[in-house]
């Protein structure tokens, strides 16, 4: 018992070590009152302000966003889905007790933690797993994930190693406490909405599963677990996660096939927007020289539209040691590791290798994923466990006989020699070099293509990317050497040179290395908080666009993809989210919306007529044309628009078209009048005709619902000017009615003569049903770690009076 309790302690301090490295890399977040302020970061800003305030103000849960894109789901796309992911609860309760950022960093924390734990349980010695820990978490692109505002991503990502702790545990012991968070973990992974992420993590628990099995039948020692106990165990909790995730799976799936994520010819993406961000083969030197493509942003000139850092690198030493774990540790359980790393490596090549595309086309919901290089995490997070565990082998061999250790104290003394004259080199044969590097950069297609208009721009940045790879590489080969040079001498002389300080000066120089770049990339979007209210705050022209009665849209030019002007409850036919409905995308591209192209062609203006578009919003003069009169004027004017359409209207023809292509076709007509036809994608009875009728006007306009008035002359059509979806309900005089998709976005009811109240009400498809199966499932988890905590409790009471 005593020794148990002395090497807890011993855990304890290296985990306190862990805590304190990530705590001080991320000071200025943690302890200097800044935020991380990228524009990803301030992108759901938005809609989130107005939506918590309506909240408050309602006490409903807002479930739809009805100023982006005509509108679209903001729960069911997981744009904004508050307090489903239960672990948030903990720093709600802290509020502003805890520092803003707080919520991000604990992932780091957490990912570090968990992995030290798994690599201990793997034989790693305390030192060398507690800095795998860090290595992982202080990854340049985990870094970059988190800064950057892809917090669902890296929360996700930290959440892997708890995973495979959880499973490694439970099939080693059997205890069912650690199944119960195997469940949790994965569950919280779905409720964290990151499904992409949450796929790898399943992609790597089947890896282990793989692993696990082929142990069991040759009778190994790694699990102790019977096989048919540890699948049956591990396939419960995946059902598991899944009931816990059903909240946020059902009303996703449901919307899926209706956004650009599943709703194209393949069920998903095209291929070639899912693998735009595919590692070239040449952008491997990115792995051992983080800027050997520039450092990202105007200096980038790889194979992937931008990047605004190094994607692949993970220090120079953490490759380094991992190579010579495998070396060393040739056989003894590092199989897994080996093809977690290499899998993650082929996969990110995405387009560039064939394996991506089988993914593509044989796997479940691999064609809704784009951004191969996402995977890379896998490969860090296995080359920071070989790197743990190549230190252990090394520490121990220092503490063998000279013999055992020296075949690898002369590799040692070899690479570092090796490493010593290639600096050598690399240092005398600067210039030459760098004027090489530059010249391949000013003649890459991707630099010809940007700067041809500005030779002498594309000239300085080369000059400047040539620079900062020259000095990477030789800092790589520095700190390689140094490593080298250091493990000769603790193999040859392991009694004088105390493994410790060995260990201690790895750690050193792998921060030497890892932190001024991670600095870097966290430098450009760390800002004070008020960056991220600033999007909160309303200019001359949202203040002016405020005071408009409505309801209306507004096109921003210059800002399309901009979601700030949800903030102030103004509707823009633009904004930005990676799941954006399919239908309302096919009218962007149809009609050149999004390009401005809709500006070359008058006669397309028709379709900001029937979008509600009653006013441009841009810095552009536009006055010269006299179409759009200009009524707001300053730096970012206002024009009105004075054909707008109105929100809701009535017509008394109906033309059936249910086949997409068509239906644009048809809307493009210039024959075609959408004041007085629509097409709608199903029968909706008998209507008045051309000549009906009447009014419509919006009474209520909240975020799940919208209620009119409508008086017509005659059967007709009401068209609703938003964003048709299967989660929508409407009644009429308290009756329901049925919802018919119109003009291809719309939603619509059909209405008798006279006088009418329409109500329309939205609630995400399987939302009720989906919370209902959480709930349970999270019982039955919690069922099952208070279990096994109770055996556990129970055993150690038991050896405790047996006087074990």
């Amino acid at each position: 018992m005593k020794r148990r309790g002395a090497a807890a302690a011993g855990n304890g301090i290296w985990i306190l070590a862990v805590l304190l490295g990530v705590a001080a890399f991320f000071y200025p977040v943690l302890f200097g009152g800044q935020v991380f302020s990228s524009p990803d970061a301030q992108a759901p800003q938005g809609f989130a302000v107005y939506a918590e305030a309506w909240r408050a103000r309602t006490g409903q849960y807002p479930f739809w966003n009805p100023f982006i894109f005509c509108g679209m789901p903001s729960y069911a796309a997981l744009a904004y889905n508050p307090d489903i992911y239960f672990p948030d609860w903990i720093f709600k309760l802290l509020g502003n007790m805890a520092p803003p950022m707080l919520w991000l960093i604990a992932y780091y924390m957490i990912g570090a933690v968990a992995l030290f734990a798994f690599l201990r349980d793997r034989g790693a010695l305390p030192g060398p797993a507690a800095l795998g820990g860090l290595l992982f978490a202080l990854t340049p692109n985990l870094i970059a994930v988190g800064g950057h505002g892809h917090g669902s991503q890296l929360v996700n990502s930290g959440l892997i190693p708890v995973v495979l702790l959880a499973l490694h545990r439970f099939l080693a012991r059997g205890t069912t406490s650690w199944l119960a968070l195997l469940a949790l973990a994965l569950g919280a992974q779905v409720l964290r909405g990151h499904v992409q992420i949450a796929f790898y993590t399943w992609l790597v628990v089947a890896i282990y599963l793989g692993f696990y099995v082929a142990d069991r039948r040759r009778g190994g020692s790694t699990f102790a677990v019977p096989l048919a106990r540890g699948l049956g165990g591990v396939v419960l909790a995946l059902v598991l996660a899944v009931l816990l995730g059903a909240v946020i799976i059902l009303p996703v799936a449901a919307y899926t096939p209706h956004s650009i994520r599943g709703g194209g010819p393949t069920g998903g993406v095209s291929i070639e927007y899912a693998t735009a961000w595919s590692l070239g083969w040449a952008e491997l030197l990115t792995l051992v020289v983080p800027s050997a493509f520039g450092f990202g942003g105007a200096t980038y000139w790889g194979t992937m539209p931008f990047t605004d850092y190094p994607n692949g690198y993970m220090g120079i030493l953490t490759l380094g040691f991992a190579a010579f774990g495998l070396w060393q540790t040739r056989g003894r359980g590092q199989g897994f590791f080996v093809v977690l790393a290499v899998l993650g490596l082929l996969i990110a090549l995405g387009k560039h290798f064939f394996l991506y595309d089988l993914f593509y086309r044989l796997l479940p919901f691999w064609n809704k994923f784009r951004v191969p290089v996402m995977i890379l995490v896998l490969t860090q997070l296995a080359v920071a466990s070989l790197c743990a565990l190549g230190l252990s082998r090394m520490l121990a061999l220092a503490r063998e006989a000279p013999a055992a250790a020296s075949p690898a104290a002369r590799l040692c003394g070899r690479l570092a020699a090796a490493g010593l004259v290639l600096l050598a080199v690399v240092l005398v044969a600067g210039q030459p070099l760098r004027d090489r590097y530059a010249a391949a950069f000013r003649s890459n297609p991707r630099i010809v293509a940007q700067h041809r208009d500005s030779p002498a721009e594309a000239a300085r940045l080369g000059r400047l990317a040539a620079s900062r790879a020259h000095a990477d590489l030789a800092r790589c080969l520095t700190l390689f050497s140094l490593a080298a040079t250091g493990g000769h001498f603790l193999l040859r002389r392991g009694r004088r040179l105390a493994p410790g300080l060995f260990l201690g000066g790895v750690a050193l120089g792998s921060a030497l290395d890892l932190v001024p770049i991670g600095r870097e990339i966290m430098a450009p979007v760390t800002a004070p908080p008020t960056v991220l209210t600033r999007v909160t705050e309303p200019d001359p022209v949202t203040t002016f666009l405020s005071g408009q009665p409505g309801p209306f849209r507004m096109y921003p030019l210059e800002e399309f993809r901009s979601n700030r002007f949800a903030t102030f409850g103004i509707a823009s036919v633009g904004g930005y989210h990676a799941a954006k409905p399919r239908a309302y995308q096919d009218l962007l591209d149809a009609f050149g919306i999004e390009t401005l192209e809709i500006f070359r062609h008058p006669e397309r203006y028709r379709f900001m007529d029937l979008l509600n578009v009653r006013y441009l919003v841009t810095s552009l003069d536009l006055g010269a044309s006299g179409r759009f009169p200009l009524v707001h004027a300053g730096p970012v004017r206002a024009y009105e628009n004075p054909t707008a359409g109105p929100r809701a209207f009535l017509v008394g023809e109906a033309m059936v078209e249910a086949e997409p292509a068509r239906v644009l076709a048809r809307l493009a007509d210039p024959a075609f009048d959408p004041a007085r036809q629509a097409v709608v994608a199903s029968e909706v009875g008998p209507l008045a005709g051309p000549d009906v009728t009447g009014s419509a006007r919006v009474v209520e306009h909240e975020l799940n619902w919208v209620v009119l008035e409508v008086t017509a002359s005659g059967p007709a059509l009401l068209v609703l000017g938003e964003l048709y979806d299967v989660g929508w309900r409407a009644t009429i005089d308290g009756r329901p009615a049925p919802v018919v998709r119109a003009d291809h976005i719309f939603r619509s009811v059909r209405v008798e003569e006279g006088t009418h109240r329409v109500r329309f009400d939205y609630m995400a498809p399987g939302f009720r049903l989906g919370l209902g199966l959480s709930v349970a499932a999270g019982a039955v988890i919690l069922g099952l770690g208070g279990v096994g905590s109770w055996r556990g409790l129970r055993g150690r009471r038991g050896r405790r009076e047996g006087g074990t």
